[in-house]
């Protein structure tokens, strides 16, 4: 009886599969500790010189079904829930003028709860551990991409001789691009809003920058605020409040972080020069903002009421921002020229 003849094995080298991410937030950072564990090729770029060089934002709640998913495929799960922060759950949601309480929610005394909190801050610090020190490479600002012809003598696929699909440098700002470590088959963009991946016209067809949202956000930190107001601290409570106005669409979002400090955010609509036009003068605000930020804080919110204001009004002298923020519309696509 005849016996099946084995195919000849392929004689051409299939080279790894290499992914570079642009950006090193809670996405970029989760995406690379998951694909570290099966030992997929991986760099990161991100624009900031150390991962300790900017305060990280506020909070994050990382949901049972799919944060905490993503970081159990990383193997961080157990790690997540050493720092999880249970009591933050908490949240009060008030009206602006007389501060009543219209709705409150806790998951403290679970075991198992739904949407832990998690500083941003302790969450990079998990990630960052997970990865070798090598992967991460800081103050790599991009500024472009560039396509790059397959490489002879490699392939993608069993069987092909040469791969047709191009590959992919970055450009940065210093003048250095991606060579030592790329080229790469996959690029991510998880750098944000202004992505200068889905920005680059050798990837996109007609990319755009995000247009402005109507909505400007005033960003302000109280730090030791236990100490210092422990009434500011009561009214947000061990998590967050939400306080609204239902006639001007204006809110404000405070979270208490597990430093001690209260981080807050107020949006108001407002045109995107706003901070030249509201009457402020901004330039003479060193050592007097508490000034500033009461004439701002009658400007923007004179019917709310006093523990709001002081939300806004007694941040530390050096924190305090005015954001304008940006989006796409919803269902926005970026129409690819390449994969990948």
């Amino acid at each position: 009886m005849a016996q099946p003849t084995q195919a000849p094995e392929s004689s051409a080298v299939v080279a790894p599969l290499k992914v570079a991410i642009v950006g090193a937030g809670p996405g970029g950072l989760t995406l690379a500790a998951i694909l570290h564990t099966p030992g997929v090729s991986c760099v990161v770029y991100e624009l900031e010189p150390t991962h300790a060089s900017r305060v990280q934002g506020s909070m994050l709640d990382i949901h049972k079904h799919s944060g905490q998913l993503a970081l159990s495929k990383a193997g961080l799960l157990d790690e997540f829930k050493k720092h999880m922060m249970v009591d933050a759950t908490e949240f009060y949601l008030r009206d602006s003028d007389k501060a009543e309480v219209h709705m409150y929610h806790t998951e403290e005394g679970k075991e198992d709860p739904e949407r832990p909190e998690i500083d941003r801050a302790v969450l990079r610090r998990i990630l960052l551990g997970a990865l070798s020190p090598e992967t991460v490479k800081w103050g790599k600002k991009v500024v472009d991409v560039e396509l790059v012809a397959p490489m002879l003598g490699s392939e993608t696929e069993p069987g092909n001789s040469e791969s047709s699909v191009s590959k992919f440098k970055l450009l940065f700002a210093d003048g250095t691009t991606s060579s030592s470590e790329g080229p790469f088959d996959v690029l991510v963009g998880a750098d944000g809003t202004w992505s200068r991946v889905r920005r680059s016209d050798n990837l996109y067809l007609n990319p755009i920058p995000p247009p402005y949202s109507g909505i400007t956000c005033l960003w302000s930190s109280i730090s030791n605020v236990d100490t210092r107001f422990p009434h500011i601290s009561k009214y947000v409570g061990n998590g967050s409040c939400l306080t609204v106005n239902a006639e001007t669409t204006k809110c404000m979002m405070a979270q208490k972080n597990g430093d001690g400090s209260i981080k807050t955010f107020t949006y108001i609509p407002a045109d995107e020069d706003w901070k030249d036009t509201i009457g402020v003068d901004w330039s003479n605000s060193e050592g007097r903002m508490k000034a500033v930020l009461d004439e701002v804080a009658e400007k923007v919110v004179p019917e709310w009421n006093p523990v709001a204001k002081e939300l806004l009004t007694q941040c530390d002298e050096e924190d305090f921002a005015i954001r304008p923020l940006y989006q796409f519309p919803p269902g926005h696509r970026w129409e690819k020229k390449v994969p990948g």
